[in-house]
């Protein structure tokens, strides 16, 4: 629906002096203006399945639309560090088709390319031609004039590392800004980022996040911890900071409560031996490595009895050599299945029938895989790491990502039992994620 975004490279300390100047909201009024940044939204539009990051943003969308009907709402495109106000009606017609394919699992197309793409561009273009004086629109100037100081929200991310735009939403628009935190690991751990010029952009988000934002919601108490030991190794300074974890979807709590549905009809030839699932995008950081050689001697061990190993998720980036595993290695291309896609009705199946899920992780920021198998009642075997211990609760079976021989034993133990479904798990859910949202939007 929009172009895609382009970073613009900017020292993030040649605004630091002024950035520190908040607005005073001392009183709470449920009548103040949001104003939500739908760029990754509509940058994700073309994509069949959400990710963790998709899923907090979707739903943090929908809860400010339906606001609307109470207060002004200004949803937002951002080019660089320019942003542009959305036509509200446009806006509700890409929420709810995103609702409608990642949420309900429905067959919809993606919506075709809009002419606000070019009006985008064009008043962008304006402004990085110094042909205007504001990184702000002027049409979210005139939607919003004569109504109380607005509240900014940035639930993906995206454009965060543009501090002087956030400034001047403080400085022209009196905005308090509030961020949806979701890890620090391009900073913990650059060498599993895109690239280098990734874990630079993600320092100078929190440089934004720190300077600016009156309220840090993050998706953990490890990533709240990890942003507050950040900020103050940085001498930056700390803003209000809540917990607020990502809730789990009302269908997977359903099924939950129902017999486990049969394995997706289009599988089902390929599944009729015992299989495990890893779930997530193929990158270096998710440790696919690990249980791809770990499948190459369960084959020789076990031969035709061998599980099978089902990997869900997109092809990342830097991952060459599991690439070359799954699709080259003949010792184990016949117990390896990869699916790129799969929706959320396909996936409580997928979880429901397996063994267990495994998720030898090096670093998370939550564990949205971990709760959602638990959720249904599916064995867990992941990483003994601080994000996978908070979201499994204690009732996953918790190993060194680097203990081979222990991924070894435990899987082959679970080969050999019988599936229970057996596992109680409470799970966050999205109705006290989205209460707590309110009350930090006041």
């Amino acid at each position: 629906m929009f172009r895609a975004l382009m970073a613009l490279s900017r020292n993030p300390n040649d605004f630091a002096t002024n950035a520190t100047t908040r607005p005073d909201h001392t009183m709470p009024n449920d009548c103040r203006p949001l104003i939500f940044n739908l760029t990754r939204l509509a940058s994700r539009q073309s994509s069949s399945t959400p990710t963790g990051v998709d899923r907090v943003d979707l739903r943090h969308a929908r809860f400010v639309l339906k606001r609307s009907n109470l207060v002004a709402v200004a949803f937002v495109h951002q080019q660089r560090d320019v942003i542009s106000l959305v036509p509200l009606d446009k806006a509700h017609r890409l929420i709810d088709n995103l609702w409608e394919r990642w949420v309900l699992s429905r067959s919809r197309p993606p919506l075709p390319a809009s002419p606000l793409t070019r009006r985008v561009a064009r008043w962008a273009n304006m402004k990085l031609r110094h042909c205007t004086a504001t990184l702000i629109s002027p049409s979210i100037k005139r939607l919003l004039k004569g109504n109380p100081s607005p509240i900014y929200l940035n639930s993906g991310q995206v454009g965060v590392h543009h501090l002087h735009l956030h400034q001047c939403m403080i400085d022209e628009l009196g905005a308090q800004i509030v961020f949806y935190l979701h890890d620090l690991i391009p900073i913990d751990y650059p060498e599993y980022a895109r690239n280098l010029a990734a874990t630079d952009t993600h320092r100078r988000r929190m440089l934004t996040m720190a300077q600016t934002g009156s309220t840090i919601l993050a998706n953990s108490e490890y990533t709240a911890r990890r942003f507050k030991d950040y900020c103050a190794v940085q001498a930056l300074p700390i803003p209000d900071l809540h917990v607020l974890p990502i809730g789990i979807e009302e269908h997977f709590i359903e099924a939950s409560r129902q017999p486990k549905a049969p394995v997706p009809q289009a599988l089902a030839p390929r599944l009729r031996r015992p299989y495990f699932i890893i779930v997530g995008t193929i990158e270096p950081r998710k440790n696919h490595l690990l249980l791809l050689h770990l499948w190459r001697q369960l084959a020789a061990e076990l031969n035709h009895d061998c599980p099978l190993l089902v990997i869900v998720g997109q092809r990342g980036w830097e991952n060459e050599n599991i690439i070359d595993l799954i699709e080259r290695s003949p010792a184990i291309r016949e117990y390896v299945i990869e699916l790129a896609a799969v929706n959320d009705t396909d996936m409580i199946a997928l979880l429901q029938n397996a063994k267990a899920l495994l998720l030898p992780s090096f670093e998370e920021g939550w564990g949205m895989p971990v709760a959602e198998a638990l959720t249904l009642g599916t064995p867990v075997i992941c990483s003994d790491i601080a994000a996978l211990r908070e979201s499994s609760r204690g009732l996953a079976t918790l190993l060194d990502p680097l203990d081979g021989a222990a991924w070894r034993e435990a899987i082959r133990a679970l080969t050999s039992t019988p599936c229970t479904n057996a596992v109680t798990y409470v799970p966050h859910r999205w109705p006290e994620h989205l209460q707590g949202l309110a009350c930090r939007l006041r």
